[in-house]
């Protein structure tokens, strides 16, 4: 069951992932064909009131954790912070439910584990809440069992349409390497740094402390982390050689290698590239799937909706609870 439980929580983690990523804005009709508490709607999945008061507290509470509740008493010259978060977990949902339609399109559904897992976290995280919060969020266990369950979903899609992204990664396409560095703004001053350090009259560390411009003394990167111009020289030595003078918008720069192969970190490189290279396959998909979709907006309702701000409502735990 603990793994069970992990795997569901792996799929929560790529769910977020995926929108901390970026929801991109979508495009409504705004309308007033609605009935009852209906939010949204594209094609056939709909989002209610209380879904998006489930979202929205928790992100809110999120905020508040961090940053305080007079976050909300900011001012702010444009959209105002309330509205930006209303209109970031709309992306949200929108997002969910178009992940479900792909599932839908894919011919996947959950399996019973899947629902029985959905329905465990939602039961745990429903039993986490007071009456006030259940009250005011106007929530119930089946609201927050169908949360889950979509989220769920959106994971398995997510896990469908990467399965068979395993590009080949060599060592140096992922190398990390550490460069000390020198920054100075003009040539002159560059070549009395590089003679002093060439000449072994001072030390590469005693140089930059003397002449360098740049707050930071050490780098490490990969590749298209920095100009190409850096790049190429820093990828180019071996360890412990010391570069020549390398010209940019910026100023004038030397290099020492203290690194050229963190093995450790390259590894963990190489599952960062991976890791966006399948997000850009879905990515790809996802916006493949996007046209001709129907989406609608109850904007009059949307527009008055007001955060909760009650003392008894600190629930924040939906996206990131213990399965």
């Amino acid at each position: 069951m603990k793994r069970m439980l992990k795997r569901f929580a792996a799929v929560l983690a790529v769910f977020l992932c995926l929108l901390q990523a970026g929801c991109a804005k979508r495009e409504y009709v705004i309308t007033t064909a609605f009935s009852g508490d209906e939010i949204m709607r594209i094609n056939s999945k709909s989002s209610f009131m209380p879904e998006m008061m489930l979202y929205l507290t928790n992100m809110q509470n999120e905020y508040e954790n961090v940053y305080g509740q007079e976050l909300w008493d900011q001012n702010v010259p444009e959209t105002p912070l309330d509205v930006r978060l209303k209109e970031m977990v709309l992306a949200k949902l929108a997002q969910v439910k178009v992940m479900n339609l792909m599932a839908e399109e894919y011919g996947l559904t959950l399996s019973d584990e899947d629902r029985a897992l959905a329905e465990s976290a939602a039961k745990t995280y429903f039993e986490s809440l007071n009456d006030k919060e259940k009250e005011l969020m106007g929530i119930t266990e089946e609201v927050v069992v169908n949360a889950y369950s979509e989220i769920c979903l959106a994971g398995r899609l997510y896990e469908y349409v990467i399965k068979d992204v395993n590009p080949e990664i060599s060592d140096d396409e992922s190398r990390i390497v550490t460069v000390w560095h020198i920054k100075v703004k003009d040539r002159e001053t560059a070549k009395e740094a590089l003679n002093l350090i060439e000449s072994g009259e001072e030390s590469f560390e005693a140089v930059a402390a003397k002449y360098s411009e740049d707050s930071e003394f050490s780098y490490t990167f990969g590749r298209g982390e920095m100009p190409p111009v850096i790049e190429e020289a820093a990828f180019s030595l071996d360890k412990d050689a010391v570069s020549g003078i390398i010209e940019t918008e910026t100023g004038f720069h030397i290099l020492k290698c203290v690194s050229d192969f963190d093995v450790e970190m390259t590894q963990l490189n190489k599952e960062t590239i991976l890791k966006n290279e399948r997000k850009r396959v879905f990515d790809e998909t996802y916006e493949s799937f996007l046209p001709g979709l129907t989406k609608i907006l109850n904007r009059k309702l949307v527009d008055s909706i007001e955060l909760i701000h009650d003392p008894e409502v600190t629930t924040a735990s939906f996206f990131d609870a213990e399965f």
